[in-house]
């Protein structure tokens, strides 16, 4: 399991991710499906979930992925990973088109290119569906990831 960060916490701890409960992932690397079996966390590919985790890599497949889940469904909160500016990613993260990801369609591998989003992007993009953004954790070595909760009214 990578780890990254000063805080010395689990990454379950610092997502707030519990045993038994379920993360709807998109477009996730490998690893991570790894860390939520072996914390005993169920990884889903489909809404309802009790949280939704999204790994994207730039503006425009974050703006097409939030116009086409349901966040309704989501119990507990929001996480989007995005790339550190100081990482390329390896090639092990592929990228889909929001349709192919609904639908469980393969999708192709993106070559290593540096972030085209900013924490600043994910604000934009969610803030307006209703979300607000709490926490920023490193969640490896090449992903931070930005914590959404519903705005209370």
């Amino acid at each position: 399991m990578k780890t990254a960060g000063y805080s010395g916490k689990s990454l379950a701890e610092k997502l707030g991710y519990k045993p038994g409960q379920t993360v709807m992932t998109v477009q996730e690397p490998e690893w991570f499906r790894q860390f939520l079996k072996h914390a005993n966390i169920e990884d889903s590919k489909t809404l309802p979930a009790d949280w939704l985790h999204m790994f994207v890599m730039d503006r425009q497949e974050l703006e097409a992925l939030a116009g086409a889940l349901s966040f309704v469904d989501v119990k507990y909160g929001v996480w989007i990973s995005w790339p550190k500016k100081t990482s390329t990613l390896v090639k092990e993260h592929t990228v889909s088109h929001p349709n192919d990801i609904i639908s469980g369609l393969a999708s192709p591998t993106k070559e290593d290119v540096p972030s085209r989003i900013s924490e600043q992007d994910l604000r934009d993009v969610i803030l307006p569906l209703g979300w607000v953004d709490t926490k920023v954790v490193a969640v490896d070595v090449d992903w931070s990831g930005l914590k959404f909760l519903r705005r209370k009214a």
